[in-house]
């Protein structure tokens, strides 16, 4: 599910620039990786990887992080990593994925400051990267790695979101990412999404842009009090006064606003996981918490819709995969 939702998300929408993903694809290719496993092949299998993970590097060149935005002095420092890039391809690999140099490897250097599967127990990238490799991965709780993919997705929207007073296009970003999920069920991925996306919120701590409206037939596990969705605005204004004390508690459903569809509208409860936003900033900040929106409208027998102008997709019928 996040593969399709990262592809929909990727395609330019409303005149502005696509979203760039950096950490999540790079998570998601290693674990498509197959290495040989065991003490013997420890090496042959690192050597594999650093030149499959060079080749893919190199393939994805276009989506490096762009320095300075559009100014003389950032374009001269793009062309200056281009040169490096293509004339020392082994050398500057080598220093990305050390991660000890401002601007190279920024992604590397996430990974390993995270903190699901212990990263820092691999001492380098290359060794917790081998790790989430197939095989390799037979080792590590699965738990850990679904939240190690959803807190790499969530930290992509992060960064797409944050404004820089350097990067005017930024700006532009005034709407949310909306995923809606239509027929979730405790026996499918809608609802695992859903209670994945509250605990990684509540042991991370850090603030995303993602608005998820998840349509179902029956009320969530997840201790939330349900509301008529008459009273969805009510439900909001109670549910962000009372988020700060039960964030720091971790409460589970802490990210969970549910609202119930009463008498001849379908009869079904409307899950609402509203964002913790880091865009709108002070020009230059680093992005402080915002207030989630409540959605523009609501329709019997539909999940609340997004802002106007803001970027949709939709996972329709039962989700599965």
């Amino acid at each position: 599910m996040l593969r399709e939702l990262h592809r929909q998300l990727s395609v330019e929408a409303f005149g502005a620039a696509r979203l760039r993903f950096r950490h999540y694809p790079l998570a998601d290719w290693l674990m498509h990786q197959s290495l040989a496993v065991g003490v013997d092949a420890a090496d042959s299998g690192r050597a594999a990887l650093v030149r499959r993970l060079r080749d893919w590097r190199g393939r994805r060149a276009g989506d490096d992080p762009q320095v300075g935005g559009g100014s003389a002095v950032g374009t001269a420092l793009q062309v200056l990593l281009w040169l490096l890039r293509r004339a020392m391809p082994s050398v500057v690999f080598r220093i990305a994925v050390s991660g000890r140099v401002p601007v190279f490897g920024r992604q590397y250097r996430w990974f390993m400051r995270q903190q699901y599967l212990a990263p820092r127990q691999s001492v380098t990238f290359l060794g917790f990267a081998e790790r989430l490799t197939a095989g390799w991965r037979d080792g590590e709780h699965p738990a850990q790695v679904e939240k190690l993919l959803l807190h790499a997705f969530l930290e992509d929207l992060r960064q797409a979101y944050r404004r820089r007073f350097w990067r005017p296009g930024d700006w532009r970003r005034t709407a949310y990412p909306v995923l809606l999920l239509d027929g979730v069920a405790t026996d499918n991925v809608g609802h695992t999404l859903a209670r994945l996306l509250d605990e990684v919120r509540n042991e991370t701590g850090r603030n995303d842009p993602l608005l998820v409206v998840a349509v179902a037939a029956g009320p969530p596990p997840e201790p939330a009090a349900a509301r008529p969705v008459v009273q969805a605005e009510e439900a909001y204004e109670e549910w962000a006064e009372a988020l700060p004390e039960i964030r720091r508690l971790r409460r589970p459903g802490a990210w969970l606003v549910v609202l119930r569809i009463d008498g001849d509208d379908l009869g079904a409860p409307v899950g609402v996981a509203p964002p913790a936003l880091v865009a709108p900033t002070r020009p230059g900040g680093r992005g402080g918490s915002c207030r989630p929106p409540w959605p523009s409208y609501c329709w019997p027998g539909w999940a609340c819709g997004p802002p106007r102008g803001g970027r949709r997709t939709a996972a329709p019928g039962r989700p599965t995969g």
